[in-house]
């Protein structure tokens, strides 16, 4: 609670050098409903010059009056090969000179249940 209390205090700070603040909340459903509270009114109204993440695998468990003040982007992993792609066209379009690496390597075994 008292975190929740100091980062709310700290977001009215503008930033000196950049043009936005960035709080990134991970693990977000394990805030207390208090927490929540604090930043209930900086979530509603925040300074232009502040953005909040809240990442979470559990967004059911956010308090649904911060979900409802705020937008839901599901993320989802992208395969190595597609990734390795794409991060060698952006390369290439900034004039970056990577050394090639070694191949993605294979997903992990899924984990198999144990016979009874």
């Amino acid at each position: 609670m008292d975190d929740t209390r100091e980062l709310r205090d700290r977001a009215f700070f503008a930033p000196a050098e950049s043009r936005y603040r960035v709080f990134i909340v991970d693990e977000a459903h394990m805030i207390t409903t208090q927490g929540f509270n604090a930043l209930l009114k900086i979530v509603e109204e925040p300074p232009e010059h502040l953005v909040f993440v809240f990442a979470t695998t559990e967004p059911d468990k956010v308090l649904p009056t911060i979900r409802s003040r705020t937008h839901h982007y599901p993320f989802r992993l992208i395969p190595p090969g597609t990734l390795r792609k794409l991060l060698e066209r952006i390369c290439a379009d900034e004039g970056a000179i990577v050394a090639p690496a070694a191949p993605p390597p294979p997903p992990p075994p899924r984990a198999r249940p144990s016979p009874r």
